[in-house]
């Protein structure tokens, strides 16, 4: 077994300017992973979540995304972590067998990175390790904010201080293509969820979500999605993204085919 400095922990990036989703975020965390073995660090500006078990990381006065991540992993005493966002609304049960099992492979495999959630798929089977693929160099979103355990060394490699979340996933993709391997991927999601909250405003399908939960939600400090703005996204995040996907794999399959240069 590890030793509890080797464990990973759970960090949540969260800013005070999404308090109002903090507790829709716990509430499901706990109807749909109650019996998750991970210590909960939560990384926030000023103000505390005040939930029983999870430590508060205070990282002070808004910042960039990447300080504040930066300033949260300072505070953090394991090699590991498995990065969650606070508008991630899990939606089915956990399973943490299989989680843990992941969890410790991806460990044990000295991974950069195990994504714990198949957004985007891996392009490349791990032999040996079925149900894990590898992100291979110049892979779209390599690097990318979604669950995932991540290797801190790495992670900090990646981060610029003037980076968003989103400059992270561009520029960290990029950067991630001086390393050769390590950069893993379900095909199947081990955590699933929806988001909540996209481009500042509710999503529709994180509501209705927290409604069928039962789970009541503050609508009066941010605005909801209309039906013409989630049309687009649907359209730009579902369908577009995932053409440029298929002609990515088609273009990585057509490279790898093609004999080189002079031989027959």
């Amino acid at each position: 077994p590890m030793k509890e400095m080797e464990q990973p922990v759970i960090l949540v990036l969260s800013c005070d300017r999404y308090s109002d989703v903090w507790s829709p975020f716990f509430q499901l965390f706990r109807k749909y992973w109650p019996d998750c073995p991970y210590r909960m660090f939560f990384v926030s500006n000023n103000l505390d979540p005040s939930q029983p078990g999870v430590t508060s990381i205070k990282t002070g006065d808004d910042t960039t995304w990447a300080v504040q991540l930066l300033r949260a992993l300072d505070q953090v005493n394991s090699p590991y972590v498995i990065m969650l966002l606070e508008d991630y609304f899990l939606r089915s049960a956990v399973p943490t067998d299989r989680v843990r099992s992941l969890i410790d492979t991806g460990i044990r495999l000295n991974a950069h990175c195990l994504r714990l959630i198949p957004r985007p798929t891996p392009t490349c089977r791990l032999p040996g390790y079925p149900g894990i693929g590898l992100l291979q160099p110049g892979d779209m979103y390599r690097v990318s904010t979604q669950a995932g355990l991540w290797r801190v060394e790495t992670l900090r490699a990646l981060l610029r201080p003037d980076q968003s979340g989103w400059d992270f996933e561009t520029q960290g993709t990029r950067l991630s293509n001086s390393y050769s391997d390590g950069f893993l991927g379900v095909y199947k999601p081990a955590i699933d969820y929806v988001q909540g909250v996209v481009g500042g405003k509710w999503y529709p399908r994180g509501l209705d979500l927290c409604r069928k939960a039962g789970i009541e939600v503050d609508r009066s400090r941010r605005p909801t999605m209309s039906r013409r703005q989630l049309l687009g996204i649907i359209w730009t995040y579902t369908l577009v993204a995932r053409i440029k996907y298929e002609l990515h794999l088609l273009l990585r399959r057509f490279r790898t085919s093609r004999p080189e240069p002079g031989l027959r």
